[in-house]
């Protein structure tokens, strides 16, 4: 499924559910964020019904055209309407951690670079 989707134009996926064959799925440069890891595989208990209608996804709503970006972390959904305001606060909170990082470097303690940037 991974391989018929990477060439069917995907980037990548989520799944509200297990998937098997992570190893050949990092090989092959498609990133696969899921709930879980299972042996069995999706041969005659997956079909495909429709496609670009809004889902469910863990508790979330995902519309078509919304922005997913998926790391170590876990998985965010932009809003296409949100993505510049989005991107913007994403880039302010970046700088601020960084010097943040930097402070606690320079001071040598978390207490005090947290007193001066009122976060953690």
């Amino acid at each position: 499924m991974g391989t018929g989707a990477k060439v069917n134009g995907f980037d990548g996926a989520v799944v509200d559910g297990g998937v098997r064959d992570v190893n050949q799925l990092k090989n092959a440069n498609f990133p696969v964020f899921s709930r879980s890891i299972v042996p069995s595989s999706t041969i005659g208990r997956v079909i495909t019904l429709v496609q670009n209608i809004p889902v469910t996804c863990g508790g979330v709503m995902v519309y078509p055209g919304d922005i997913i970006l998926g790391d170590a972390d876990g998985v965010v959904v932009v809003p296409r309407a949100y993505a510049e305001e989005i991107l913007r606060i994403a880039e302010e909170t970046e700088e601020i951690e960084r010097q943040q990082i930097a402070d606690i470097k320079e001071l040598k303690s978390i207490v005090k670079a947290v007193e001066k940037w009122a976060r953690i």
